[in-house]
């Protein structure tokens, strides 16, 4: 009886862990983790691409989008204006983070 009650005690503990910490990652903004093998939708068409990157591909412009200019581009994502830029990412243009300086 006492290994029984001990034991739905821990497996209460155990699952309230894991809502927590399924909890805890469901604010965590998926953008957060720049990248830049893909294009990059942009916040506003007047912004310009960060360096290393351009609205144009295959010799089409797209201004609603960045493209890469090849692996060499530093990792970017959009943010806000009001929003920060995520540890080791530069603001650029006010509504791009980049691994690179500006």
């Amino acid at each position: 009886m006492k290994q029984t009650l001990i034991a739905t005690a821990l497996s209460a503990v155990h699952v309230a862990m894991i809502g927590g910490l399924i909890a805890s990652t469901m604010g965590t903004p998926a953008f957060a983790q720049g990248q830049n093998r893909e294009p990059v939708e942009k916040t506003s068409k007047a912004v310009a691409c960060p360096s290393g990157w351009s609205t144009t591909k295959n010799n089409e412009t797209d201004t609603s989008r960045c493209f890469p200019q090849g692996s060499i581009s530093p990792k970017i994502y959009a943010k806000t204006e009001k929003e920060t830029c995520e540890s080791g990412y530069y603001e650029v243009y006010r509504l791009w983070c980049s691994t690179k300086r500006p």
